[in-house]
């Protein structure tokens, strides 16, 4: 299937993985080569956003691809946003919130505000206090 996902973009901005890690056909982390080619790009971006895991981390062996993620946004000199319950919850497992620039929670409402879509909470803020 990756050969396939392949053809189907000619953007370069869009990294498929090259390897997978699972078992019984099922998918469940990226595969040494991925963490390699992600870590790279990570290393030379200024800015990252991550918004999930890598793969099934909650599933003993499968946490490598999600846990060499994060220690390589952690290490990285670029300003990063991380967003969602279970990415926060590698970031902070792995002890490495203070290396993060902002850690949130929020995943889905995160990506939501950074593809320009109205957030209900803030536009009750806004409604209270129409001068912000």
């Amino acid at each position: 299937m990756m050969a396939a996902a392949k053809k189907m973009t000619t953007n370069d901005k869009i990294v498929i993985p090259e390897d997978l890690e699972g078992e019984n056909g099922s998918i469940f982390d990226i595969g040494p080569e991925t963490i390699k080619k992600f870590s790279g790009i990570i290393r030379n971006a200024k800015t990252i956003i991550w918004g999930g895991p890598m793969g099934f981390f909650e599933k003993k062996g499968f946490e490598k691809g999600s846990y060499a993620i994060a220690r390589a946004i952690a290490s990285s000199n670029a300003f990063s946003i991380v967003g969602g319950g279970e990415t926060t919850e590698i970031i902070t497992a792995l002890k490495l919130e203070k290396k993060i620039s902002l850690l949130s929670t929020g995943g889905g409402a995160m990506l939501d505000f950074l593809a320009g879509k109205k957030l209900p909470a803030l536009q009750a803020l806004k409604k209270r206090n129409p001068k912000h």
